[in-house]
């Protein structure tokens, strides 16, 4: 049902809603709904008393009606979704519009549904629009993204990820059938007995999850032919190039760790033959947080994979045309396009966690990622050769599990740590013991800055160890020297200092354990985005303080105490 006036909510147009604000045209198609050259203006009205049930109980669907540019929808249902991004109306909510909710058959160019993110864990703004192109792209059934701008009742609540829903027309478009099952896995979901019952069932008509069954029996098999044998159900190649892409854009809270993904059986059932089924991405707005290791995935399908040599060969060969496609595509030089059509839309967003400043440095850092991540993941992926497992420097260690850097005998498992910018160890810190350090006299104090990759702990340690302590840095004039100092060693990292609040979240204390009166966050900072408990100097801020996980492989800051 389209029409061109509000209806059926009752209530007249919101105070500070202004029609003018539209886009004077609507989007002719799907495939211009989801591009990111436009972002589109959405707007949800909502009557009093569906504002106050959406408010009660904000998953469950609300009577509303819904303008797309200049095109209006009435009738439809809204609801808030989320979990550790959810935000109530209050906040910056996350919305799932139903176009059929309340009107049998309703449907807005083909789709039955609207998925409009908040990108609360998103400090790029980018990360959604740019990981599912590399799915895309890998050839895995993957949604669109692009970019809209939300309002509730005249309220403008700001830039979000406008990513296409999983709904029986995706299926159809992507799947020779199209008709089967559709599972959304929650947190905690994968291929086992115990995980039957978490999948959501999306789409298809039988109820029963006997095929999830069949599936988790057929996992459970010894030896490859589940991803091999004649009658596997499984489409291995798919699932090889979706385990690939999610190493490469880095989506650790996906399959990776059992959340956020989704399965398709699909049909027809044929005799013995009891269907393929498809991996598909989902909850892309944490990629490009950290490099993954394509070999540590521990969703059981992808461990029984590299325990198979059979598979580890195939997975192996896949994932280097993975990287090619994604080296082809050279995301890192469309970062900056992406960037620029959203700016102003980042800069007037009055609801988002993330200020322009923090923004801008996190598509740095994306960008950097995205030239950088195709030759790392093409020497894991180099690690096999005629189905062998190589060791190329002959340390005894092999390619593709043991040895961090198969370039170099100098660094291997239980090696000793040396100060030459290698990970001799291999246990994911860089010259972490006593490396020499800059000195630099900042006012009356010494200032050691220590250009190593360990977490905050060991930071602390190797400070103590110099006679030093981590410093502080609340002085303005001091901070912003000691900013310049660090900058000018590593100019695009964040630096340790010697504050955290793993007591108690907000009450900040120096490595002594004493209260620290006065901070000195950026705007927008601390925001325990995840569990950020220690702080640093932010790259994005001019040297003022950001909340950064306590884990984090960062540089460090030593004042000296005597």
């Amino acid at each position: 049902m389209l029409a061109t006036a509000i209806i059926w909510c009752g209530c007249a147009e919101p105070s500070g809603f202004d029609d003018s604000d539209g886009q004077g045209r609507s989007p002719k198609d799907s495939e211009e709904l989801y591009t990111t050259e436009d972002v589109w203006h959405i707007d949800v009205l909502l009557s009093t008393s569906s504002y106050a049930a959406l408010a009660e109980t904000p998953r469950t669907y609300v009577l509303g009606d819904i303008r797309i540019g200049d095109t209006i929808i009435e009738q439809v249902g809204v609801r808030l979704k989320g979990a550790f991004s959810f935000q109530g109306l209050g906040g910056k909510s996350s919305f799932k519009i139903k176009f059929n909710e309340f009107v049998p058959d309703q449907r807005f160019l083909g789709l039955e549904k609207l998925t409009l993110n908040n990108m609360r864990q998103d400090r790029s703004q980018l990360h959604e629009s740019l990981a599912y192109q590399i799915f895309a792209d890998a050839s895995v059934p993957a949604p669109r993204s692009g970019f809209a701008r939300v309002s509730l009742n005249g309220d403008i609540y700001g830039l979000y990820a406008n990513v296409e829903t999983m709904d029986d027309r995706f299926l159809k478009d992507r799947f020779e059938d199209g008709e089967g099952n559709l599972y959304e896995a929650p947190w905690g979901a994968d291929l086992d007995v115990e995980s039957v019952g978490l999948y959501e069932q999306d789409e298809g008509d039988d109820l029963s999850r006997q095929d999830l069954d069949a599936l988790v029996a057929h996992i459970a098999t010894p030896g490859d032919s589940v991803f091999f044998g004649d009658d596997t159900l499984l489409n291995t190649n798919e699932f090889l190039r979706f385990v690939a892409s999610e190493a490469i854009s880095g989506h650790w809270d996906g399959y990776w760790k059992s959340n956020n993904y989704f399965l398709y059986h699909e049909g027809p059932v044929v005799g013995a033959k009891q269907g393929t089924w498809n991996f598909m991405p989902w909850g892309l707005d944490q990629s490009f947080g950290e490099e993954l290791h394509p070999f540590t995935s521990r969703g059981v399908l992808a461990e029984k994979c590299f325990a198979e040599p059979s598979c580890m060969a195939e997975y192996t060969r896949i994932g280097l045309d993975v990287v090619d496609a994604f080296e082809s595509r050279a995301l890192h030089l469309a970062v900056d396009s992406l960037a620029a059509g959203i700016l102003e839309y980042v800069q007037s967003d009055p609801r988002s966690p993330h200020p322009p400043a923090k923004v801008d440095r996190y598509q740095e850092i994306t960008k950097a990622h995205l030239a950088t991540v195709g030759p790392a993941m093409r020497a894991h992926f180099s690690c096999m050769e005629g189905g062998e497992e190589q060791d190329r420097d002959e340390d005894g260690f092999g390619a593709c599990f043991d040895d961090c850097n198969d370039a170099s005998d100098a660094a291997r498992p239980g090696g000793s740590e040396v100060c030459d910018g290698l990970d001799n160890d291999c246990d994911g810190q860089v010259d972490e013991v006593g490396c020499p350090c800059t000195e630099e006299q900042i006012g009356d104090g010494t200032y050691l800055f220590c250009n190593a990759s360990v977490p905050w702990s060991v930071a602390k340690l190797e400070c103590e160890a110099r006679g030093a302590v981590l410093a502080v840095l609340v002085d303005t004039a001091i901070r912003e020297e000691a900013f310049a100092v660090a900058k000018s060693i590593a100019p695009t990292s964040s630096w340790f200092i010697g504050a955290t609040d793993r007591m108690e979240e907000g009450e900040w204390l120096d490595t002594a354990g004493a209260p620290i009166a006065t901070t000195r966050f950026a705007p927008g900072e601390p925001d325990d985005f995840g569990g950020e408990h220690c702080a640093a100097l932010a790259s994005f801020a001019d040297g003022d303080w950001e909340d950064v996980r306590c884990g984090n492989l960062l540089p460090y800051i030593c004042q000296e105490t005597n």
